[in-house]
């Protein structure tokens, strides 16, 4: 796990990693060095969960393999409203509502990396985050060409996020 500029590992002797645990931890280091620690919670796990996926996928690529097992939407029922997601400042209280987060942070990461630009207007969008921006005014103010307001591109996400037809 970790904590600030520390990364803790606990493994057991003749152990190799395999999974995205070891990619989503160290992004979080990444992002606390470059970004600081005041990044909003849904972009520090969601961002995490992204590269820990992305990076494990093209190991696994590499050796011809196929990476499974990754949720790559989430049931209507189960989703957050927008808001509630990118204002949480804790995680919330049960397993199935953590892992409902974790979905959702990590598939609004991919809509704005794969949908909107790639890493350009991207990293100019956690940046202003990480200096206080609020998601409404970040969005805006990155992809506001795209977005008229937060209620339009919440409705572009939620297919994205559900796999549903738009």
């Amino acid at each position: 796990w970790c904590n600030g500029r520390e990364l803790f590992i606990l493994s057991r002797p003749n152990f190799k990693f395999q999974g995205t645990t070891l990619p989503h931890e160290i992004t979080h280091l990444v992002v606390y060095r470059f970004l600081g620690g005041d990044v909003p919670l849904w972009i520090n796990e969601g961002f995490a969960e992204f590269e820990g996926i992305r990076i494990y996928r093209g190991y696994l690529k590499a050796r011809s393999l196929t990476l499974t097992g990754v949720a790559d939407r989430l049931p209507r029922d189960r989703v957050l409203p927008l808001a509630q997601l990118t204002n949480a400042v804790d995680y919330p209280a049960t397993k199935d509502q953590v892992e409902a987060f974790y979905i959702e942070a990590q598939r609004l990461v991919s809509f704005l990396y794969y949908e909107n630009g790639g890493l350009e207007p991207f990293v100019r969008f956690m940046k202003q985050l990480a200096q206080g921006a609020r998601f409404e005014s970040a969005l805006r103010d990155v992809y506001g060409t795209r977005y008229h307001t937060a209620a339009d591109f919440e409705a572009k996400f939620l297919p994205y996020l559900t796999k549903e037809k738009p």
